[in-house]
């Protein structure tokens, strides 16, 4: 039996939204170097050094992970309203549009997760519905820097 037809996702999208805690998106106007503290020997800072390499190496393998499962979702969601509604009803589609936005650390993962919004909404008045209720909170200025909203209206 297919996982379309039976309505089992083959995961939850909480896990997605977890990855986008986990793993922080890297964005152009904020830094991302860490400082190195004062007063280490050389041979602490080297070995400390060595720790960070091992841990990016361990990162490495999760930099596609949110990019890869934001397009699995967008291809269960194509044209099947039981995922569709699934997905909503897990609350993943203000996790898909949080995903909308640049990020260096996964390459094109705005594009999948429009698209993925794209098939989540496709004949599903319900997802649109409740896509249509988000007002905006926030507004970004030109450096990516959030600044509240004078006309804020909160969607019923």
């Amino acid at each position: 039996m297919d996982i379309l037809h039976t309505g089992d996702l083959p995961y939850d999208p909480e896990t997605l939204r977890l990855l986008d805690l986990f793993l922080p998106r890297i964005s152009l106007h904020s830094p991302t170097a860490t400082p190195k503290p004062s007063g280490l020997s050389t041979a602490q800072t080297e070995g400390q050094h060595s720790q960070d390499n091992a841990s990016k190496d361990d990162r490495k393998g999760f930099s596609y992970l949110k990019r890869d499962l934001v397009r699995l979702l967008g291809i269960l969601s194509y044209r099947s309203t039981l995922v569709q509604d699934q997905v909503r009803v897990c609350g993943g589609i203000p996790v898909v549009l949080n995903l909308c936005v640049m990020d260096e650390r996964n390459p094109y993962l705005r594009e999948h997760a429009i698209f993925t919004l794209r098939n989540l909404l496709e004949g599903n008045t319900e997802n649109q519905a409740l896509v249509d209720a988000i007002q905006p909170v926030r507004e970004a200025d030109e450096h990516g820097v959030l600044r509240d909203r004078s006309d804020f209206v909160r969607a019923e």
